[in-house]
This record gives C-alpha cells, structure tokens and sequence, in this order.
C-alpha cells in the first residue's frame, strides 16, 4: 500500500511520523486503516490492531511504535497510573477556546533547522513551554489564523484545504517556520526539564527528590493546589516577576494542562519557586496564610511521598464541628425539599465526610420484615396484573418476580441467582422448604408460586428471549440471548421501596434475603461465641 517508508526521526511524536509518511506517499490526509478510530488522541499508543496495521504497512517493529507514544514517555514520568485515562502533563488536542485554553505547541527554529522537518513528542509535554536548543518561548497555535498546530489535525480536511505539509498550518497554510517567537529569559528552567527527562540529572535545588517521576508530579500537585481558591494568599508570597498574579486561579476545576502557554508558564515557574529551598520556605508560606493539609486532598492520589510526609507531619488537618442541631436541621431542610434523607445527602448539605451523630440519627435497618416482604411481593403481583400479556415488559416483570422469590428462598444475593443454571434452580426448589424458618407456611407459598414462575419462565418467555445459535449456559437471560447479572432488578426493587415502605430500612433488594430465616454466624461472632463460653 505505501511504497515509501521513511523511519521515525530522534524524538519525534506518532502523529508527525505517520502524517511524514502520508504526504511522502501522496495522501493528503492523515493515513490510517478502515473500521473505528482507534484512539482520540493520536499520540497515545494505538490498539493491537492497528499497531500491527503501522508495523506491516511501514515494515518498522512495534516495539517502534510504542517508543512515539505519550504512553512511553509520560508514563515514565508519574508514579499514580490508573486514576485517568489522561495522563498528567498531556497537553490537549482540538480545544474550542483558542484564547484560554491549551494546545499542542512547536518551534519555529526546530521546524527551521531540520533538514526533515518533523514534530517532537516533548512538544506535547504541558511543562515544556519554551525550547532549551534555541531559547526562545514554544507557540502553541499559528501567528496568522491563531489555529492550534499538530499534524494529526490534518486528517479532518477537505479537498478546499489540502495542507498535509508538515510545516505548513493545517488550517490557512502558513509556513510555520516564518513564525516569530520571543526570546526566553529564565532558559535555566528548560534546561532543568530537558535534562530530567532525557538524563534523569535530578535538580541540586531540590534535594528531597530522588527519581524524575516524584519530580514532575510534586510539580504537577503543586501547580494544580496554585490553581485553586485556597492559593490566592500564597500569591503574594511569590516573587512577581514569576507571575503577573492573573485570576486563573479562581477557575473551576482547572487543569494545568488546559491552561494556554503563558499562564501555565507563569504557573510552573511558580510551583518550582516552591519546590526549592524545600521545606523552609513551603513551611514559611504554609505557617503565614494558614494552609492545612485537606487543601491539598483534592490531589492526594497523585502525591509523591516526599510531599504527602510533609504534609501529613507539618501543616495542620482543619476540622469542622458538627452538633446535633446541625444535623436535626439539615435532615429538615432536605425534607423540606421534597428529596429523600439520607446520610449522604445529610454529609453533602453539611460539607463532612464522615459523622457518628449523623450515622446514629439517620440509621438504617437492612433486615426487612415478614409484612415489609408481602408488601414487596404484592407491588409485583400488581404489576404483573395490570401489564399487557402481548408486551415483553410482562416478559421481563415475571423474570425479575421469578428471581426475587429465589433469592428470598435460597438466601442469596438476586446476582448470585442470575448466575445459577438451570439444575441449580431446580436444587434451589426442592430444598427450599427444608431450610427451616419462623415462616414455614408462608415459605411454602412462596415455593409453590416459585414453581410455577420457573414453568412459565421455561416454556414462554426464556424461549422468546433466547437466540437459536447461542449456547448459553445460565439459566436467566435478557434480550437477545445476553446474560442477565441483576443490575436492573436492584433497580426495578429500590424503585418499588421508595414509596410505601418505612423510612428506616435500606431500600434494597438484600433487605429481603434473610426475611424468612437467621442470618448465617459470621466468622468473627464465632470466635466471640467461643470467648464468651470460655469465660463462663
């Protein structure tokens, strides 16, 4: 398919490499195989699939191909991998507000210089905001459209705009490497970055840190707490030829990555201020504008061990004193809005996480009663009346009835009946009268009905439901064929539980299990079962 197959270039990103390779083979457009994208970001590393596409068609190992990635590079540089499918320091693509917002960014004189020209994949590290080659400020989108720049934007062209040239605006076609950029004063910094990332030469200013990934997210922490509200005192503290003290501070839910280049610069030059001289001058700060430790809860996933220990050990934790009148009144004014009182609900009104006032005000019985379990069964009984024979919701009510009453039965979670086959159901109807309870006449109802259900389940409705060429194995399926786990019949039973039943039981479909019989002894009760005995 591709007769020419250049190789990647020292540090270029996946996206530069396959839009070089594209227009060296006459595409306009950004080359990729049919079927689904693979990825929303075209520097992150692809599916099998399609990286077995890249390594046939180009004859360049997979291996290759990881090493483009952000997945390669970025993952190096944090500890936290799993939190986001973002990962820190991952500029953004295809943002809408080009005026605010972040974008990848280039150097004209790289572009320049090169005898290929090519797009670096550092170039997409929110951190690096000016180049250290030739000391000058990185731009992030063209100097003639104001458009954002990375080759993988080309893919999305028409014939009228048929930029594929590396160097040219995907946008409006300007030359790229006539861009005018500023000279960088504090080059030291881009030095600093440069080298962890290509050296791992850690910082002598920073002497707490010892490997580039506790660096890049103490910086990372940092940047994002100078984000936020409970920053804008320690501005003042910060020297002002680092910032001109914007109030980008006072955005919501702001991302250091989503910041466009001049204030993310200002930003990171702030937080690395921090980071040296640590921890006397942190502490400083931290002693004169009262920070506490909850301020940086926010980011305490990602926080590396050096900054958590500080933390932990040096600033104070703030706590907020809850009365019972402040409980009584919030449990009121919820009422009072018509929503249902719960002990989240309550926490969230409140603004705590946790509170033993509110857990003994607002309890929760999770065993239901023998009455609470017919009212339960005859809301189902009703709708199983009033439904229409000819819908597959009657198809589906008698279904989910059919597995409350095994799970009633059999004392089991309704997730674990779903996954029973059908001889277990069976086990499940012939022992259930047999398990002995306080309510042997009315298990015995329930067995019958039981009975019953399971037949027409069997002879009409599992029928309807199964596809011919799929063997399926559990006895309970939904439509199509497809494996029924339960989630929408916890649905279906708190939705019945919130009218009717008493506020004080736990709306959900495990209040019902043990209804009919004692709960089995935990392994705990034993062992003070047996402490108890011995001491008597």
């Amino acid at each position: 398919m591709f007769l020419l197959r250049p190789h990647p270039l020292p540090f270029e990103s996946l996206s530069s490499w396959r839009q070089r390779a594209g227009f060296a083979n006459g595409f306009w457009r950004y080359p990729q195989p049919h079927g689904p994208k693979s990825q929303a970001d075209p520097d992150r590393l692809p599916k099998v699939d399609e990286q077995l596409w890249l390594s046939q068609n180009f004859q360049i190992e997979l291996n290759r191909i990881g090493h483009l990635t952000l997945d390669s590079e970025l993952a190096l540089l944090q500890n936290h991998q799993g939190y986001s499918t973002q990962l820190h320091w991952q500029t953004i693509l295809g943002a809408k507000d080009r005026q605010h917002s972040s974008g990848p960014v280039f150097c004209p004189e790289c572009l320049k210089s090169d005898p290929i020209p090519y797009f670096r994949l550092h170039w997409r590290f929110a951190f690096l905001t000016e180049c250290p080659e030739h000391n000058i400020e990185l731009l992030e989108s063209c100097p003639k459209c104001a458009s954002h720049i990375w080759p993988a934007t080309v893919k999305n062209l028409s014939q009228s705009r048929p930029w594929s040239i590396i160097t040219s605006c995907p946008q409006c076609g300007f030359d790229l490497r006539n861009s005018r950029a500023l000279p960088y004063n504090a080059h030291t910094l881009a030095t600093t970055f440069w080298s962890l990332i290509t050296t791992e030469a850690l910082p002598q200013s920073v002497s707490q840190i010892h490997t580039r990934a506790d660096f890049f997210e103490g910086l990372w922490v940092l940047c994002q707490f100078l984000l936020r509200k409970p920053a804008n005192s320690v501005w003042d503290f910060i020297p002002i030829q680092l910032h001109n003290k914007l109030p980008f501070y006072l955005e919501k839910k702001t991302l250091i990555e989503e910041m466009n280049i001049n204030h993310r610069r200002e930003v990171i030059q702030s937080a690395y201020w921090l980071m040296e001289e640590w921890p006397e001058r942190f502490l400083f700060i931290a002693k004169r504008v009262g920070l506490t430790s909850s301020m940086f809860s926010p980011t305490a996933n990602y926080s590396p061990s050096w900054l958590t220990s500080l933390l932990d050990s040096k600033l104070t934790r703030s706590k907020k004193i809850i009365c019972i009148n402040d409980v009584n009144g919030a449990i009121f004014q919820i009422a009072q809005s018509g929503k249902l009182v719960s002990k989240k609900a309550v926490r969230n009104l409140l603004g705590i996480k946790e509170s033993r006032i509110v857990d003994t005000l607002i309890s929760r019985r999770n065993r239901a009663t023998l009455a609470e379990l017919k009212l339960l069964l005859g809301k189902f009984e009703y709708q199983m009346a009033i439904c229409p024979n000819s819908r597959d919701q009657k198809a589906s009510l008698t279904r989910d009835y059919l597995i409350l009453l095994l799970s009633v039965l059999k004392r089991i979670p309704i997730e674990g009946i779903c996954s029973q086959s059908e001889e277990d159901i069976l086990e499940t109807l012939s022992t259930a009268a047999q398990l002995g309870c306080d309510a042997t006449g009315f298990e015995t109802l329930l067995k019958e009905q039981a009975n019953n259900l399971n037949d027409e389940y069997k002879k009409a409705i599992r029928p309807k439901f199964l596809v011919e060429e799929k063997l399926v194995s559990h006895w309970f399926i939904g439509r199509e064929g497809k494996h029924f786990a339960g989630h929408t019949l916890r649905a279906r039973i708190a939705k019945m539980m919130q009218q009717d039943f008493p506020h004080d039981l736990w709306k959900s479909c495990d209040s019902f299990i043990y209804t009919l019989g004692p709960a089995p002894v935990s392994r705990r009760q034993l062992q003070r079962n047996k402490i108890q005995a011995s001491s008597q």
